[in-house]
């Protein structure tokens, strides 16, 4: 179980104490999250406005400044309605959401983070950031290791603002032996389908291809949508 907490003094308050748990800080895209957000009140009786969770991420904008990066929200779950607590009142509020497809798997320098924010009724908004890590979805997961069976590693990975104001994670698998790399973009993923774009350099010839990988595809119809990259180049 992972928690985080921090103590807040305001005016008219003595302390506010927020605490949220999760199962655990480890999932998968797609997957269910469950936790709960425990509000601690201090010695005087306190009126609380929305208590909320954003997903987030960081992106760098400028390419040539890959270390100087800003917030990206991907999605924002509210955990309670505005609520009033006495003096030393504890109080669990639950919550769940499912992890969206479109956000980035934490490889290598890309990061995802929860913040949990509580609008106090004072003008201040108390909050807690904390990262979790998010692996790929099972479809994606299968894509990897099939890039992998083509004898490709994987390289660096980042996340990116795309000309159309769009944020996207790229992927890069080189073959060592070869040189030969694969560039790899998920534009858009769901339980039951995968599209995704690759690009293949061979040093020689550059190409591009769309392809659509479905959860009931065979390992081998996989194998072959993957393996169009390659031929008659």
């Amino acid at each position: 179980m992972i928690y985080y907490k921090k103590k807040l003094h305001r005016v008219n308050f003595e302390e506010v104490i927020i605490d949220t748990k999760l199962e655990n800080n480890h999932y998968s895209i797609g997957e269910r999250v469950n936790g709960e957000v425990e509000v601690k009140s201090g010695s005087e009786d306190v009126s609380l406005g929305y208590v909320y969770i954003y997903l987030k991420t960081e992106c760098a904008i400028n390419p040539l400044k890959p270390l100087e990066k800003t917030e990206v929200l991907l999605d924002k779950f509210v955990v309670s309605q505005p609520l009033t607590l006495k003096a030393n009142q504890t109080v669990h509020l639950p919550f769940s959401f499912l992890i969206p497809f479109h956000t980035p798997i934490t490889y290598r320098s890309v990061k995802v983070f929860l913040h949990t924010g509580l609008d106090l009724h004072a003008g201040d908004d108390p909050e807690d950031i904390d990262f979790i890590e998010v692996g790929p979805s099972t479809i994606q997961e299968r894509i990897f290791t099939k890039i992998k069976d083509f004898q490709f590693k994987e390289g660096r990975t980042k996340y990116i603002k795309t000309k159309q104001n769009q944020f996207v994670q790229v992927f890069n698998f080189i073959n060592e032996d070869s040189l030969e790399t694969l560039t790899l973009e998920f534009i858009s993923s769901s339980f039951a389908e995968t599209v995704l774009h690759i690009k293949y350099d061979n040093t020689v010839v550059n190409k591009e291809i769309v392809i659509s990988v479905n959860v009931a595809d065979t390992e081998d119809i996989l194998k072959a949508k993957l393996q169009t990259i390659f031929n008659n180049y």
